[in-house]
């Protein structure tokens, strides 16, 4: 049985540490839940055309696009954004790889929709709301010129929040991209 001011204040700092825990785990299982939930978005075919003026148009679109802003000049993967203060790691992934190892469906769907193959959201950096509309005849091309590309070695993604990322999750101020 607690008696006296010190015990008291024992008590107090126990059930505040408590608390706290209980709030750094609930944060982090909420972030956790977000991060991996799926989405059902279904597959849809898309074209991907062999030409030559196809593959000089994909390279265009992609400039104009932005993609080698995130994923680097030879769409190699590139770390686009890292900070601790923010809470968040993110590195773009290898799009020469990418596009061989989905199929043309995977990809569009990734590209327009935020879905990886698998069914979770790819990295909320990735703006596929400015790709949801996009034609398939210049979506074709895009991955046409990525195809074009010599296979590279390059980086995986990877989008890791940190404790502060955690908390940005939860508040909503990082929704998934596939929301």
């Amino acid at each position: 049985m607690l008696h006296g001011p010190q015990n008291t204040i024992e008590a107090a700092l126990l059930v505040a540490v408590g608390l706290l825990l209980a709030g750094i785990v609930s944060v982090y299982l909420i972030a956790d839940r977000g991060l991996n939930r799926r989405y059902d978005v279904p597959l849809a075919p898309i074209v991907v055309p062999d030409s030559h003026n196809s593959v000089a148009e994909g390279q265009r679109l992609a400039t104009v696009r932005g993609c080698f802003w995130c994923h680097g000049s030879r769409l190699e993967g590139g770390q686009y954004f890292a900070s601790a203060k923010r809470g968040v790691i993110a590195i773009a992934p290898d799009l020469t790889r990418l596009i061989a190892q989905y199929s043309p469906a995977e990809f569009a769907r990734a590209v327009r929709h935020g879905v990886a193959p698998d069914g979770t959201s790819v990295q909320p950096a990735m703006p596929a709301f400015a790709f949801y509309n996009m034609s398939d005849a210049d979506l074709g091309a895009i991955m046409a010129y990525i195809g074009s590309l010599p296979a590279r070695n390059g980086l995986h993604g990877q989008f890791r929040l940190l404790p502060v990322g955690w908390v940005r999750w939860a508040l909503g101020r990082l929704p998934p991209n596939a929301a």
